[in-house]
């Protein structure tokens, strides 16, 4: 099922609700967003955007937030192997690189592979057929890591250009997780960006392209003082939240900056 303009969708209001030549969403950064992989699900009154685990959340669940106007960002790991999600025996020994450093139980993926290519579109199509208006997919980065391959910049542009293009070519949206020394070549081939930790690492300058370009940077802190992040955040036009490293429910929700934005659409 391929997801295109409103929540109704009707060809006739896409202009109005946001979307690009292509008749893909294309949010805005006044929507309010809201992240949780983990737990019973939470969201705060007045959100726009939530950004859920997409095998984890049953298309009921997205069809209810539908249901209050609310749009859905489907979270899904495109360059690490997880042991627990349901189609981890179908990715070959050979794919499998080094531990995710934090995460010892996942494995980074050979991204060089075309045997990777059919098994991510297989989980976009599966986001596409529970009604993700967008996909957060992870760990697009690994040239930068300790992966066990010898990956390029080159590799990594490679194969992020075909994961946007397949979500595009399914009828989502699809967002930059990190990822922040490829943004000023990638910004034009999403709609957002994700980001974890810029604001404590003090390397958010590099995102300024989204902003410019009228596009949402949604960002993730986990630790630091409320009024100090969120100073931060508004000063570079992000949406950010400071969760905990589960991204459970709850958090504290910066304000959402007013006016940084130009796109045209908002979830509602």
């Amino acid at each position: 099922m391929l997801r295109t303009g409103c929540l109704t969708g009707s060809l006739l209001l896409l202009a109005a609700c946001g979307s690009d030549d292509d008749g893909v969403w294309q949010p805005s950064p006044d929507d309010r967003w809201h992240v949780q992989y983990t737990g019973e699900l939470d969201v705060p009154d007045g959100i726009d955007v939530v950004d859920l685990d997409m095998e984890e959340t049953p298309a009921s669940v997205i069809d209810g937030l539908h249901d209050d106007g609310i749009r859905v960002v489907c979270y899904l790991s495109a360059g690490s192997w997880e042991p627990y999600r349901s189609d981890a025996a179908e990715f070959p020994d050979a794919l499998l690189g080094e531990a995710y450093e934090g995460f010892e139980d996942e494995r980074w993926l050979d991204i060089r592979s075309r045997a990777l290519r059919p098994l991510l579109t297989a989980r976009i199509e599966a986001a596409a057929d529970k009604g993700c208006d967008a996909v957060d997919p992870d760990n697009v980065e690994g040239f930068e890591n300790d992966t066990g391959f010898p990956l390029t910049a080159a590799d990594q542009l490679e194969f992020d250009r075909w994961l946007f293009a397949e979500v595009h070519d399914h009828g989502m949206a699809v967002g930059l997780k990190n990822g922040r020394t490829l943004a000023a070549e990638l910004v034009d081939e999403v709609e957002f960006q994700v980001d974890e930790e810029c604001i404590a690492l003090d390397e958010c300058d590099a995102l300024d392209v989204f902003v410019d370009a009228g596009k949402p940077v949604w960002s993730i802190e986990y630790e630091g003082d409320p009024d100090v992040v969120c100073a931060r955040a508004a000063e570079l036009g992000f949406a950010t939240w400071i969760k905990d490293l589960s991204l459970s429910a709850g958090g504290h929700e910066c304000p959402v900056p007013e006016g940084e934005g130009g796109a045209d659409g908002g979830g509602r």
